[in-house]
């Protein structure tokens, strides 16, 4: 007995494909086979199962430069770039550091745990090339490093 996978459990839902740019080319084909006809194969499956789900992907590489080196399918990506919302990494744009390290902090210590004013300030001076998914981990290190504490100040922040 086949069980379902991600495009039959997301329909009338979404799909959300994480660094879209990392996937390899016979994963690319399969993906684009099933936006192109909105129908997918299960594994090890006798019929086709229509699709219904809308499709969001992200990546931090340039796609257009990605098709050029012949890395990325210029049809997937034809297909996928119908908008195309562009995220300036953290660095260059620090005033929302404060306001991420502290919903990161909240959501992680359930709300009893603040980031204070010198550990955002050494926050604020990093350069975070690992963008806001490392901001999220060294958050949740320094509440491990800050124990009991109800602040997080800066000898808590360890990059």
């Amino acid at each position: 007995m086949s069980r379902p996978g991600a495009f039959e459990l997301a329909r009338g839902g979404l799909v959300f494909l994480d660094e879209i740019g990392e996937a390899g080319l016979p994963v690319q084909a399969k993906l684009l086979r099933v936006l192109e006809t909105g129908e997918f194969w299960r594994l090890g499956g006798r019929q086709s199962v229509a699709a219904d789900f809308r499709f969001v992907s992200a990546t931090h590489r340039d796609l257009a430069r990605e098709v050029l080196s012949g890395t990325f399918r210029a049809d997937l990506l034809y297909r996928i770039d119908t908008l195309i919302i562009e995220m300036p990494p953290l660095r260059v744009r620090r005033e929302d550091i404060a306001e991420l390290a502290e919903y990161f902090a909240a959501l992680a210590s359930r709300g009893s745990v603040s980031v204070g004013p010198g550990a955002l300030d050494k926050l604020s001076s990093y350069d975070w090339p690992g963008n806001i998914r490392q901001l999220r981990n060294i958050v949740h290190r320094a509440l491990v490093l800050a124990g009991n504490a109800e602040e997080l100040d800066a000898r808590h922040i360890v990059f």
